[in-house]
């Protein structure tokens, strides 16, 4: 399969395409399992898709207003370290300061928000996710 760099100037639709089908030929891991084994999938990718694989779901999560969500299914530490690599590849080192912030600030709860401990609405309200939330 070609890179998505050498490919003809196509809309957006066909590149968004292009990079899903790449990666989904790369990666077997599931990022939703706690083992280990996305990141070090990931970390194998060229820079430009080893950021998108990293952050998609964060990006998916903020979409739906829900970090919380995001933490619980992949809060994982060697993918949070592949997300706040994968920001700062993408030049949002200030986004990634936040985003290692946040983690930090939820890490101590996150056994019990991932057992279903906490809701999202009780996190928040107790102030563990400040203003990002």
């Amino acid at each position: 399969m070609p890179e998505i760099v050498d490919a003809p100037l196509q809309d957006d639709d066909t590149i968004l395409e292009r990079i899903f089908v790449s990666l989904a030929s790369r990666l077997s891991a599931d990022p939703y399992v706690w083992d280990g084994g996305y990141a070090m999938q990931i970390r194998e990718l060229p820079p430009g898709l080893r950021a998108m694989a990293a952050t998609h779901d964060l990006v998916v999560s903020l979409s739906r207003g829900d970090l919380v969500c995001y933490f619980r299914h992949c809060g994982e530490p060697n993918h949070v370290q592949e997300t706040e690599r994968g920001l700062r590849e993408l030049e949002l080192a200030e986004f990634a300061e936040l985003f290692r912030d946040a983690y930090e600030t939820i890490l101590p709860h996150l056994s019990e928000i991932r057992a279903g401990g906490e809701d999202v609405d009780s996190v928040q309200s107790e102030g563990y996710l400040g203003c990002i939330a």
